[in-house]
């Protein structure tokens, strides 16, 4: 392969790479600082997860989604059933929680647009 190939199709890649390639961990590092650093918010988060004990819920993380029924909340960590296995969420890393919607009959929605 020509070498000046080479360069006029890597670079680019490897440019951008190095210049947008680490934000998203720096943002996910800010987030999580200053969620640590306001631990006041904790009480009203308990709280408000108590009304979706028992629910089918989307909980939404920094980097994933799990979907299932949230069995326990104690201390900050929450205990979710999904169809296979029992996940342990720390609360300072939910940024959204969500009933999982239905439709008019009541039944689950098969697909979930956000």
């Amino acid at each position: 392969m020509n070498p000046a190939i080479w360069v006029s199709l890597f670079m680019p890649l490897l440019i951008y790479y190095v210049v947008f390639g680490g934000k998203k961990k720096e943002w996910q590092k800010y987030i999580i600082r200053k969620i640590k650093n306001t631990k006041e918010g904790r009480i009203e988060m308990n709280k408000i997860i108590n009304n979706f004990i028992g629910k089918e819920c989307l909980i939404y993380t920094f980097q994933t989604q799990l979907t299932g029924v949230i069995e326990s909340l104690e201390d900050n960590w929450i205990s979710v059933r999904t169809e296979d296995s029992c996940e342990i969420v720390n609360i300072d890393y939910i940024s959204r929680i969500r009933e999982f919607p239905k439709n008019k009959k009541g039944k689950k929605k098969s697909f979930v647009l956000d």
